[in-house]
C-alpha cells in the first residue's frame, strides 16, 4: 500500500476529457459522505411517512393546536404531527412498516 502523506488536493483524470480535483484524506471524505447519506435516508423515511400519513389518516383524537383546541386533520397538521419524533416512530412502526410487509408479500 502506498500512502500519500500530502495534505494538498489532487487531480484525478476520469477520462473523456474530464478531470476532477479532490480533497485528500479518503477516510474522512468517505465517513462524511456516509453521514450525509444516513441523514438523507432519515429525511427520506420522514418524507415517506408523511406521504403515507396524508393518505391514511382520516381522523384523530388527542391532537391540539397551539391554543389547546382540538386540531382538524389537514395535510399541514399531519406533517406537523409526523415532525414530532415519537409520533413519527410510532406511526412508522404501527402502520407504515406493517403495510410495507403486506405489500411486499403480495397480500394487499
Amino acid at each position: 500500500m502506498r500512502l500519500n502523506l500530502s495534505n494538498r488536493p489532487r487531480v484525478i483524470d476520469l477520462g473523456h476529457g474530464v478531470k476532477v480535483e479532490v480533497r485528500p484524506g479518503a477516510t474522512a471524505v468517505i465517513l462524511a459522505a456516509g453521514a450525509a447519506i444516513a441523514a438523507s435516508e432519515e429525511r427520506g423515511r420522514l418524507a415517506f411517512a408523511k406521504a403515507v400519513a396524508r393518505e391514511a389518516i382520516i381522523g384523530w383524537t388527542g391532537v391540539e393546536g397551539d391554543d389547546g383546541a382540538p386540531l382538524n386533520v389537514s395535510p399541514e397538521a399531519i406533517d406537523a404531527l409526523m415532525d414530532e419524533f415519537p409520533m413519527f416512530l410510532a406511526f412508522e412502526a404501527r402502520f407504515v412498516n406493517p403495510a410495507l410487509i403486506v405489500v411486499t408479500e403480495g397480500n394487499a
